[in-house]
């Protein structure tokens, strides 16, 4: 019982026990020691009978001082018994304050032992904001609640999150700033949208950054949260994010190249200022992915390996993470399927020390994607289902519809099609929920569309569904037609051309298939795998197209290699040869990607019709 651990210390320790009990579960040795007031001579006795008598125990963690751990029953019990005194709960309450602020900074330079330390001090975290709110210490309410956020949300702790969320916002309508837009306004204000944008409410999320960064430029010039300011680059960079992942990837650049010359310029100013070394690394990984989604593949590299050493610079281990993963998905986009996955697997041993769950989500959703692109649909669905698991069990719906959607490409490619249409519907209903007439519902609709043409052409399905599938077609075109190049609109005219055929309607079967060349050969990334396997051959067929004897005879050898590997360009060929110059003419019958190859041709003979 504690009464018997109790007696086996002196009186005099006894007497020093009501000082721990402002404390849940634990404390840092060095907070101890700054709350109590205790002198170390005092305290080391103390300490060696407490874990004599097994109320205290010490934990290593990554920091020294170490984490102390008290036997549950000793806090509460303390309380009850003496009661804490104000301005011992007031050192408290100041002392974990300032604790919030460091470990918000100190996460960027050692995540693992804060994470580890934070997971600990979450129950003395959480009272001494509870304090500080009775306090109506409301400016530094709002920046603790700010600097928890961050964890909660890296923990998957969305329902807690929430909560200390209304805490902040009712905090922050106390703050007032003289004619400006307060600290405490403006944490609370990204605040809220960070939360929209993790939860995948992309249209709540940009409405939110759009209206902070109005506000912001409202300001006068100089002020501290005004025009040039980090605070405008990171909201800057933040609606970059909502237009990229909006499928708006043209748009999002400009956002983000703007937020980069402001942080360049402030770099300028305070150069010793690593925050702002740290903000230039993340835009820099950003802006890779920008040229990622627009098929700018060299430039993206480039932006990514600069990032990357900016995150070792200042060595920032989950910065490196995410650069890691995002090399990966460079890798993946060039078809190098071996770095691809070395790229994932290193970035996801780095999150899964750091505890991230949202991370390690999304990098077992990415090596299905590199499973899926090989076939190997055993691999695939064990690391989606792997990646749903912990997406299901931190309420990340948008994520979760992303996988089923893959689940049923994988059950598709494994001749399960009767399983894919549930894992397609489910995507869809999750889609509804919290991302409608956005770029991946589209995407959703489509490949649901793009089964059931599948099914009813190999007459698996009753034709009666056909106009349902024309529907889900329909909608996912009138979403993309609202994106730019990058939504793979050709995909949805594919479709909707296939659905047209089983109609019977020629016509239009003519008009989606003009379209979707059209817009297919619009897509940089499409143009770049073309030029890089057949830019030789281009230059060839060009030179025979302006008489090189030679050039004709090579490309002539190398036409049934082409044709027998389904690049079916040998008639284009030869009636350019002959003098043809209309592209679509010259391209009825051939899919996306051959016509493609011919457009390039056409391009580098200078007269393409």
């Amino acid at each position: 019982s504690l009464d018997y651990s109790l007696r086996r210390l002196s009186h005099e320790q006894r007497a020093l026990l009501p000082l721990l009990a402002p404390f849940e579960g634990g404390t840092s040795e060095d907070d101890l020691l700054a709350i109590t007031e205790l002198p170390e001579a005092t305290w080391q006795p103390l300490r060696a009978a407490l874990e004599r008598a097994a109320l205290l125990s010490v934990e290593s963690i990554g920091f020294d001082p170490p984490y102390l751990r008290f036997h549950p029953i000793l806090a509460p019990a303390l309380r009850a018994r003496h009661g804490e005194p104000a301005e011992l709960l007031d050192r408290y309450a100041a002392s974990y304050a300032t604790l919030a602020n460091w470990l918000y900074l100190e996460d960027n330079r050692n995540p693992m032992a804060v994470r580890a330390l934070v997971q600990r001090e979450l129950p003395n975290l959480r009272r001494a904001l509870g304090l500080r709110e009775r306090q109506q210490a409301h400016e530094q309410v709002v920046v603790m609640a700010d600097r928890i956020a961050m964890f909660l949300n890296y923990f998957g702790l969305g329902r807690e999150l929430a909560r200390l969320r209304a805490v902040q916002a009712a905090a922050a309508a106390q703050v007032q700033a003289a004619g400006g837009l307060s600290h405490a306004a403006y944490l609370q204000a990204s605040g809220a949208g960070e939360d929209a944008y993790n939860r995948g409410d992309l249209p709540r999320a940009y409405q939110l950054f759009s209206q902070l960064h109005e506000h912001i430029r409202q300001q006068p010039a100089g002020a501290a949260r005004g025009p040039g300011s980090y605070e405008e680059s990171l909201t800057l960079m933040r609606l970059a994010r909502c237009l990229r992942f909006g499928g708006q990837p043209a748009a999002a650049e400009q956002h983000l190249r703007a937020a980069l010359a402001l942080v360049e310029a402030l770099i300028t100013q305070a150069p010793e200022q690593q925050g702002y070394t740290r903000q230039r690394g993340a835009l820099l990984t950003d802006l890779g992915d920008l040229l990622v989604d627009q098929g700018r593949y060299a430039a993206a590299r480039e932006a990514y390996e600069a990032g990357l050493v900016v995150k070792q610079q200042i060595q920032d281990e989950r910065g490196q993470g995410v650069a890691l993963g995002q090399l990966g998905t460079l890798a993946l986009r060039q078809r190098n399927y071996s770095e691809a996955t070395r790229r994932y697997e290193e970035a996801l041993t780095l999150f899964r020390r750091l505890d991230e769950p949202s991370a390690e989500a999304t990098l077992y959703h990415q090596l299905g994607i590199v499973a899926e692109a090989q076939r190997n649909w055993t691999a695939a669905e064990g690391y989606y289902r792997e990646s749903l698991t912990i997406e299901e069990r931190h309420g990340n719906q948008a994520g979760a519809a992303t996988t089923c959607n893959q689940l049923a490409i994988v059950a598709v490619g494994a001749g399960r099609p009767a399983e894919a249409e549930g894992w397609y519907r489910r995507a869809l209903a999750l889609d509804e929920q919290v991302q409608p007439d956005s770029a991946l519902h589209a995407s959703h609709l489509n490949n649901l569309a793009n089964l059931l043409a599948t099914e009813i052409r190999a007459g698996r399905m009753a034709a009666t569904r056909l106009s349902e599938a024309q529907g889900y077609a329909a909608r996912a075109l009138a979403i993309r037609e609202q994106l730019d190049a990058s939504s793979e609109i050709w995909m949805t005219l594919n479709i909707l051309a296939d659905l047209a055929d089983l109609a019977g309607d020629a016509a239009a079967v003519a008009a989606y298939r003009r379209r979707e060349r059209e817009t297919f050969a619009q897509f940089d990334g499409n143009r770049y795998h073309i030029d890089q396997p057949f830019g030789e051959l281009i230059q060839a067929i060009v030179a025979a197209a302006q008489g090189a004897g030679a050039a004709r005879v090579g490309v002539e050898e190398r036409l049934p290699q082409l044709e027998a590997k389904g690049w079916l360009i040998a008639e284009a060929v030869r009636r350019i040869w002959a003098g043809e110059r209309a592209w679509h003419g010259l391209c009825e019958g051939l899919d996306s990607q051959d016509a493609l190859l011919v457009l390039r041709v056409l391009e580098e003979v200078g007269d393409e019709g």
